[in-house]
């Protein structure tokens, strides 16, 4: 019988994590070339697991002076959200209003549309637009 931290070891060499990240040039160890195929090539704002394109850099906005916020949630992890108008997000559970970081919305959990990854929040009020708060450790923005 395999240990979980066997498996994870497999698929991080199975997958080239041990060498790099899925942002990170490759290094072909056998001709010392590093190839950047694996970066987006066009502006954007992307899913670090999956490179799938979920926002465009335009759709950045802001609330309460900023564009970035950093959050504790009840359970004590800290996340730094990245706050947008517009995502190609999957929305998924009940909105609730239940230790909502922006005062009058409701939030529901924001999934890649690809990995299902969760990538952050969607923000919802009455009377007010729609917005997202995604987590920038989890994604990878290329500028233009």
């Amino acid at each position: 019988m395999y240990h979980l931290s066997s498996l994870f070891t497999w698929l991080s060499v199975a997958r080239g994590f041990d060498k790099a990240t899925p942002w990170q040039p490759q290094q072909d160890s056998q001709t010392d070339v590093t190839t950047d195929a694996v970066m987006p090539t066009h502006d954007g704002v992307y899913c670090l697991n999956c490179q799938q394109r979920v926002a465009d850099t335009d759709a950045a906005m802001a609330m309460l002076g900023a564009h970035q916020h950093q959050f504790t949630n009840p359970h004590g992890i800290s996340f730094t959200i990245l706050l947008y108008a517009k995502t190609a997000c999957m929305v998924s559970g009940p909105l609730t209003h239940e230790f909502s970081w922006f005062a009058g919305y409701a939030w529901q959990l924001a999934s890649c549309p690809q990995c299902q990854t969760q990538l952050g929040w969607r923000y919802r009020a009455q009377h007010s637009p729609d917005f997202y708060g995604l987590i920038k450790q989890r994604l990878f923005i290329q500028e233009k």
